[in-house]
């Protein structure tokens, strides 16, 4: 209250701030991507994804495949098209009681801090070095449960 009513800047100590630069952001990368381990290109994932969604940890770990896709986005706007990752969100710590939100990114300029770029070096990882099954995602029962962030095939990570 005193704050208010002396007009103090409400925005110092906030975002506004800057919560870290591209610098910063540049020197996250490098750190996980020299560790050279799987489970790091999860957390590099995790951590991106988080970073650019606003995300909570939780709703990261929870995600399931079939709670994210892509759209168009901008259509007819430059020379590319422009596609925005999307993920939904139906539980969590500040969603009690199932209401459907969003979540969504669009590609980074800087490709070493692209969270859309981050999510397809794991997937990478885990179906073209690890080996395991690509789901058939013509079968709801085959991809359905499978977490995006996984410690195996559906456990979410703890």
């Amino acid at each position: 209250m005193k704050d208010k009513r002396e007009y103090v800047d409400r925005g110092v100590g906030s975002l506004l701030d800057g919560c870290c630069t591209t610098v910063d952001l540049v020197a996250i990368s490098r750190f996980y991507m020299n560790l050279n381990t799987g489970s790091d290109l999860r957390n590099r994932m995790s951590h991106f994804l988080c970073h650019a969604c606003l995300l909570r940890g939780e709703s990261a770990r929870n995600m399931e495949l079939p709670d994210i896709f892509s759209v168009e986005f901008l259509e007819h706007e430059g020379y590319t098209e422009c596609r925005a990752l999307v993920m939904i969100m139906e539980q969590g710590k500040t969603n009690q009681y199932g209401r459907r939100e969003f979540g969504s990114c669009i590609r980074h300029r800087n490709v070493e801090v692209c969270p859309i770029g981050a999510l397809g070096f794991y997937l990478f990882y885990r179906w073209g070095v690890q080996n395991e099954d690509i789901p058939n995602v013509l079968v709801p029962e085959e991809w359905y449960d499978i977490k995006v962030l996984k410690a195996d095939k559906t456990k979410p990570l703890r």
